[in-house]
């Protein structure tokens, strides 16, 4: 999800005012306590001033796309206004020290697996926080077929993280269940051509999801997921499919729905052992984690399906030993990621019962200095620098040069004064002190 970024320059004036100074001038009007257009270098404002500053209406837009219209207090954005920006997302709301604050209404920039963003609720300095209903589109590949699926979250948000479950529910979405899957649960193939009977290498397909929630505890994201059944994605084959085998195929697609389920307990154990943070930076790590699982799920269901695929003359699978093997691996795995899970909630449930019962409290989105600068009072300011200071300044520069020179002078004259040394030193005697003999000896 993305960010929109906004700026109080109020803490930086030494570093960036000084530009705006230079290049900005009142172009027109009464820029000190009227109505007029101030002139930057690279953005413009024309609306109301106040004792040099800008207070009341106005419109202020920038060369790189962005404009603000609306409510503004001692130079920063406040009250009721509207922004846009060159990539076609906006806000209109309240504004508060120049950052979303209060209830507004938002189009964001869509990322690479949320498309269509749209988000009207309670703002907190300029973070989704509080009441609010989130629409957004996403791509959704079951099989060789793309679907656009629009979802809807409505709630409560905090640190722009919705608490539940970050997609809609489906009109025909069955969550997962051990061995409960029936017939009815399936669309029918009435009347398959011939070319369809083919074709399918199975007599039941099936298709599902990954669904998770999150929940923020100790500013931490706490995730829980499970598999979705599709029904209206998922066929059974009346003709291919006699009464006596019926009870077989359902368990083998009853298997590969586990397989699902398998990853959606995997990816709950690898995000909560992450322990992301409470803040809408960790949605981007959650997405392609989500995708790194669905992709592996859907890998090993078709190595799954070819392995354990359907023997038409026969009537049952084509080799029960193999069906056999997976059905092991499968509940070792479901098993296994499931006392993991349960020994993170009891962790989580003890720390929540040990500490007292705190409200959370929504944090300040950091501030980005490259969209909106403040603009500066119109009296220009000349800064001259006092000739006492300068004179100190070179006083001390000729100081250290002076001292660093007498450093220099010292130790020359300290290598010198080695040299000398050295000279006076007898020369060095490299005859053997003792006689050979002895040496030997």
């Amino acid at each position: 999800m993305t960010k929109v970024y906004f700026i109080d320059l109020r803490l930086f004036i030494p570093i960036l005012f000084l530009p705006l100074i230079i290049f900005g001038q009142c172009v027109t009007g009464d820029c000190i306590s009227g109505t007029g257009e101030y002139k930057l270098k690279n953005a413009v404002y024309s609306g109301e001033f106040l004792d040099s500053e800008i207070n009341g209406d106005g419109v202020f837009s920038t060369k790189r796309g962005y404009t603000y219209n609306g409510s503004w207090r001692n130079g920063l954005k406040d009250g009721y206004g509207s922004e846009s920006f060159k990539k076609s997302y906006s806000y209109t709301g309240s504004f508060s020290k120049n950052r979303r604050h209060g209830h507004g209404t938002a189009s964001m920039e869509s990322t690479k697996y949320m498309q269509n963003i749209n988000y009207s609720g309670n703002w907190f300095y300029g973070t989704m926080c509080g009441k609010g209903e989130l629409t957004y589109v996403r791509q959704v590949k079951y099989g060789r077929d793309k679907i656009e699926e629009k979802n809807t979250l409505q709630g409560e948000f905090f640190n722009g993280i919705f608490q539940g479950r970050q997609t809609s529910p489906y009109s025909d979405e069955l969550k997962w269940k051990a061995f409960d899957l029936k017939t009815n649960n399936f669309q029918k193939y009435y009347n398959p051509s011939e070319k369809e009977r083919k074709k399918l290498k199975n007599p039941a397909t099936l298709e599902g999801d990954i669904m998770v929630d999150c929940q923020c505890m100790d500013n931490t994201i706490v995730f829980n997921a499970t598999a979705l059944f599709r029904q209206d994605l998922s066929w059974w084959s009346t003709k291919d499919i006699p009464t006596k085998t019926k009870t077989i195929v359902l368990n083998s697609r009853q298997r590969e729905f586990d397989i699902i389920e398998w990853h959606a307990r995997a990816l709950q154990a690898h995000l909560n052992k992450k322990k992301l943070i409470c803040s809408s930076e960790s949605l981007e790590v959650f997405w392609q984690e989500l995708q790194s699982f669905k992709r592996e799920s859907d890998q090993i269901r078709k190595q799954y399906n070819v392995e354990t695929a359907w023997n038409p003359k026969k009537g049952i699978p084509k080799n029960t030993s193999v069906q056999e093997r997976w059905n092991n691996k499968i509940s070792k795995k479901l098993k296994k990621y499931e006392k993991i899970n349960e020994k993170f909630s009891n962790k989580k449930s003890k720390k929540s019962k040990s500490k007292d019962d705190k409200k959370a409290v929504c944090q300040e989105m950091n501030i980005d200095l490259s969209i909106c600068p403040v603009i500066p009072k119109t009296e220009v300011i000349k800064i001259e620098e006092p000739k006492k200071i300068k004179k100190t300044r070179k006083n001390h520069v000729g100081q250290m040069l002076a001292a660093w020179n007498e450093g220099w002078q010292a130790q020359a004259q300290r290598r010198e004064n080695k040299k000398e040394e050295n000279k006076l030193k007898a020369p060095r005697s490299f005859q053997p002190q003792f006689p050979r003999s002895q040496q030997l000896e």
